[in-house]
């Protein structure tokens, strides 16, 4: 059974979660940290995007995915792998800065979701 609504945001939270803390504690050249926290949270990730209630941060992760997928019709380990690999550095940069960006959001409506849900 698929996750939804508050659950979704906070599964969607921990994936982003682990992937900023590799991001910060992985000794690697910054394509290679992309590389590991594509292929291991943002495909859970794209995974949840539809179930995000909020239709903008729902979108942004739409985007980021995208821009992991590249060319090709499915996110795959192999479509990140080709796709991170033809980025140039400053690609790279960018889409690291946007992962931790999107976590600062997702970060903000879990605890949202977490204050209706005490409030409820």
């Amino acid at each position: 059974m698929p996750t939804r609504g508050p659950e979704a945001i906070v599964a969607c939270w921990e994936q982003f979660h682990e992937a900023v803390l590799e991001l910060a504690t992985r000794c690697a050249t910054p394509r290679q940290r992309l590389l590991g926290v594509a292929e291991r949270q943002l495909l859970a990730v794209a995974d949840l995007e539809s179930q995000i209630r909020d239709p903008e941060l729902r979108e942004w992760i739409a985007r980021l995915v995208r821009k992991l997928q590249g060319s090709y019709n499915e996110l795959t380990r192999s479509a990140v792998f080709s796709t991170v690999n033809a980025m140039s550095d400053e690609d790279v940069d960018a889409v690291l800065l946007e992962i931790v960006a999107i976590y600062d959001e997702v970060t903000r409506a879990e605890l949202i979701e977490r204050l209706r849900a005490v409030a409820a």
